[in-house]
């Protein structure tokens, strides 16, 4: 496994996470207000299926809701 560190991004940047999650093999890392980190894993890729965008997206909602 290689160096995959979470970096810190904020919603300001939620555009530089759009252009790292364009390749599949990285996850997607947002951090919210209260720098909670959810990642874009397997678990989230059974729901993203799509792209990077939804995955992005519904990890923002999840953040922004609290969850559900």
């Amino acid at each position: 496994m290689s160096d995959s560190r979470p970096l810190v991004l904020w919603p300001d940047q939620c555009q530089l996470v759009l252009d790292m999650v364009s390749d599949p093999n990285v996850a997607a890392m947002i951090i919210d207000r209260n720098a909670i980190v959810l990642w874009c894993n397997e678990n989230v890729a059974a729901w993203m299926s799509r792209t990077p965008q939804q995955c992005l997206g519904r990890c923002l909602w999840d953040i922004s809701t609290g969850g559900d």
